[in-house]
């Protein structure tokens, strides 16, 4: 089990990966946090009794599950009981993949099965023993190597597409809704837009995405706005083009948010990333 990060000045290029083993995750269950994040993420799932929700789509794990997690996405592990929980972690920073490569690996569905493929299983293994032998600085360039090798494979591989094992119509409302707040990111969002749109009662649909997705509904919508908008700021984007673009309603409430969020201004993250 090990947990190894490289800290970087730009975010673009951090990377992390962990070997984590749990052996009472239920009873740990508030360790395993709701949260969005700026890095793509790779969880391969070895063993335990989970489901995993991202973005309203939740998965029943199976063992050797490769869960495929695009940067600002909403996810968070499911523990159902004490079953040992074990997994493989690796986030990379956006700048480690091509275009190509994004659109196709991290789009959905967001997990893959690879308990048939040895190949992609013994890349994975192979962490544990870069992390015993090597240096920190070898073993960031093998696993940097390795973890090539393994988007490269899944780039051919993920064609074998695998649905949600979850399908309850309140699943696959949320899935719906968490969808069209995604494709309508830059418009004005709030629970009446959204209730409207689906025919729902406002207090059903916040009711039902708090219950599901553990999180507000508000404080979904506002977060998703503020990671797209930091990712335009961070292209080059003045500060008060990408608070219009993303419908908030006045400067005060979008710099509020954004320095809750990420603990810097817009203003100076911008000038940071010139």
């Amino acid at each position: 089990m090990f947990r190894f990060k490289v800290i970087s000045d730009n975010l673009k290029d951090e990377f992390w990966c962990s070997h984590d083993i749990e052996k009472t995750p239920y009873d740990n269950r508030t360790q395993y946090s709701k949260h969005f994040h700026e890095n793509f993420e790779l969880l391969l799932f070895l063993e335990g009794d989970v489901s995993y929700n991202i973005d309203g789509n939740i998965y029943n794990l199976k063992p050797y599950d490769l869960l495929l997690i695009p940067p600002y996405t909403y996810h968070f592990l499911i523990p159902k009981s004490n079953v040992c929980y074990e997994s493989y972690v690796i986030n990379i920073g956006t700048d480690s993949l091509s275009s190509k490569q994004k659109e196709k690996l991290f789009s959905p569905p967001h997990i893959l099965n690879i308990a048939n493929d040895s190949d992609l299983r013994r890349m994975f293994t192979l962490l544990d023993y870069y992390y015993e032998a090597f240096s920190d600085t070898d073993f960031h360039q093998a696993t940097l190597h390795t973890l090539y090798t393994v988007l490269l494979m899944l780039f051919y591989k993920k064609d074998e597409k695998e649905p949600p094992d979850e399908s309850t119509e309140e699943i696959t409302l949320i899935s719906k809704i968490t969808t069209y707040i995604n494709e309508n990111i830059t418009e004005e969002l709030n629970a009446e837009i959204i209730a409207a749109h689906f025919n729902f009662s406002r207090s059903y649909i916040q009711n039902l995405f708090s219950s599901v997705m553990n999180i507000g509904l508000k404080q979904y919508i506002n977060r998703k706005k503020i990671y797209a908008a930091r990712a335009d700021i961070q292209k080059g984007m003045l500060p008060n083009d990408v608070m219009k673009k993303y419908s908030f309603k006045d400067y005060s409430s979008f710099y509020r948010l954004y320095k809750t969020v990420f603990e810097v201004s817009p203003r100076d993250d911008f000038k940071l990333k010139k």
